[in-house]
C-alpha cells in the first residue's frame, strides 16, 4: 500500500531529529543558536504556563518514570531543541518543559499541536496524528520500542486516577494501567495487544512466529512489552527477503 504523503513528511522529520540527536555537530549547532538568540525567544516559549492540577503523593504520580525534569530534545513547530528539560505527563497526555533563561524561568506546557516528537533519556516518542489512526482511537503520544524495515512498533502509556482523602484532605494517586500497542505497516496502524494480534496480522509466517515463542522459555517467562518486541523484530527477519547475491 502507498503511504500517503504526511506519513512520508512525519517519518522523514522524525528520523531527521533522530539522527540529529546523535549528531554532535548538528545538535550543537541548534543549542549554540538557541544560546545565541535566548531560549525565550524561540518559538518554545509559546506553551501555557503548566499549573499543577492534583494534590499526589511522592510515588504515585501521573508522570513518566518519576516527578522529575529529565534532559531531552523536541520536535516543535517544525524546529528540533535539544539539552531540554523536559517531563511527560502520561494521564494528561501533554508534555512539560522547565525552561530557563537569565531573565526568567517558566514551566511550559507546550501546545501539543505544535509537538511532532520528543525524547526522555534514552526514551522516543511521537505523536501519532493520522486519519486512519484516529479511527481506531490510536492518538497521542506513542513511545517507539522498535523500529526496522518493516514498519514502527509503539506503546501507548497509561495511567487511572484514584480519589483519596485522609483527614479531610483531598488528594489523588495514580497508577499504572493496562498500555496500548500498536505497529504501523505501510502506512496503516494495526492494534497488537497480544502475541495472537500477532499472528492475526501475520497469517503466512503464523506458525513460525508461533514455534518461535513456545521454544524459548526466557521468553515466554518474559513480560508482554519484551514478547511483543521479539516476535515484531522476527516477523521483520522472516519476511526480509535473503540477500542471495554472491559475496
Amino acid at each position: 500500500m502507498k503511504k500517503p504523503p504526511i506519513i512520508i513528511y512525519l517519518c522523514f522529520l522524525f528520523t531527521s531529529f533522530l539522527l540529529a540527536q546523535n549528531n554532535y555537530s548538528q545538535s550543537g549547532y541548534y543549542t549554540w543558536y538557541d544560546d545565541i538568540v535566548g531560549i525565550e525567544n524561540t518559538p518554545l516559549f509559546n506553551g501555557v504556563e503548566y499549573i499543577e492540577g492534583y494534590k499526589t503523593t511522592r510515588d504515585n504520580h501521573k508522570f513518566f518514570i518519576d516527578q522529575s525534569f529529565y534532559e531531552g530534545s523536541v520536535l516543535y513547530d517544525g524546529q528540533p531543541y535539544y539539552g531540554i528539560s523536559l517531563k511527560y505527563d502520561i494521564y494528561e497526555d501533554e508534555l512539560i518543559a522547565n525552561l530557563e533563561s537569565e531573565a526568567q524561568k517558566s514551566l511550559l506546557q507546550l501546545i501539543k499541536d505544535k509537538v511532532a516528537a520528543f525524547s526522555i533519556g534514552s526514551h522516543q516518542f511521537v505523536q501519532i496524528k493520522d486519519v486512519d489512526a484516529e479511527s481506531k482511537g490510536i492518538v497521542g503520544y506513542h513511545e517507539t520500542l522498535a523500529q526496522n524495515s518493516l514498519g514502527i512498533l509503539y506503546k501507548k502509556h497509561r495511567k487511572k486516577r484514584v480519589k483519596k482523602e485522609d483527614k479531610r484532605i483531598l488528594y489523588f494517586e495514580f497508577f499504572d494501567t493496562k498500555s496500548d500497542y500498536v505497529v504501523l505497516i505501510d502506512g496503516t496502524y494495526h492494534w497488537v495487544n497480544s502475541k495472537n494480534d500477532f499472528y492475526e496480522l501475520f497469517p503466512e509466517i503464523r506458525k513460525e512466529l508461533k514455534s518461535f515463542l513456545s521454544t524459548n522459555d526466557a521468553l515466554r517467562r518474559s513480560n508482554k512489552e519484551q514478547q511483543l518486541k521479539a516476535l515484531f523484530n522476527k516477523a521483520h527477519t522472516l519476511l526480509t527477503p535473503k540477500n542471495n547475491s554472491p559475496q
